[in-house]
C-alpha cells in the first residue's frame, strides 16, 4: 500500500476515534520511525476529517451543582477544537 494513502487513512481513523471520545484538545506525537515528509499528508487528512458544518445550538444548561461533572457531556459538537502535531526528531 502506498505510504501516503496509509497516512490519509490513519488521519481519518484518528479523528473518528478521538471524536468518539469527545476529545477537545489533541496532541499527536509521531515517533522517529515516521517519515517527516508524510506528516503533512496525515495533518491534512486529520483537518479535513475533523471538519463539521453545523447549525446546532448549544444545549440547554441544567442548573445542577455536582462535584463530579464530566465536561464531555456538555459538548454539543464532536469537532476537535485544538490539534497539535509534533515529531520526536523536530522537538
Amino acid at each position: 500500500m502506498d505510504k501516503a494513502k496509509a497516512m490519509r487513512k490513519l488521519g481519518a481513523l484518528a479523528v473518528g476515534q478521538l471524536q468518539a471520545k469527545k476529545a477537545s484538545d489533541v496532541e499527536v506525537i509521531a515517533s522517529e520511525g515516521t517519515d517527516k515528509d508524510l506528516l503533512g499528508v496525515f495533518s491534512n487528512s486529520f483537518v479535513l476529517s475533523n471538519y463539521e458544518w453545523s447549525k446546532k445550538t448549544a444545549p440547554e444548561v441544567e442548573e445542577k451543582k455536582e462535584e463530579d461533572v464530566d465536561e464531555r457531556t456538555k459538548r454539543h459538537s464532536k469537532k476537535i477544537d485544538s490539534f497539535e502535531l509534533s515529531h520526536e526528531e523536530m522537538d
